[in-house]
């Protein structure tokens, strides 16, 4: 299992956050917070309202 979780975490690594959050907001989620978990601002932080 931990070997399936490396994978996965090296095909994220391909990703930006910006690709993410393009992503995430073509199918219509918004991300209105801020900061992220770790309470540093979020440079992704989408607003499409």
């Amino acid at each position: 299992m931990d070997a399936l979780w490396a994978q996965i975490g090296k095909v994220l690594d391909l990703f930006t956050p910006e690709e993410c959050a393009n992503y995430f907001a073509s199918c219509g989620y918004v991300n209105k917070q801020t900061k992220n978990a770790l309470g540093r601002e979020d440079p992704c932080g989408l607003d499409l309202d």
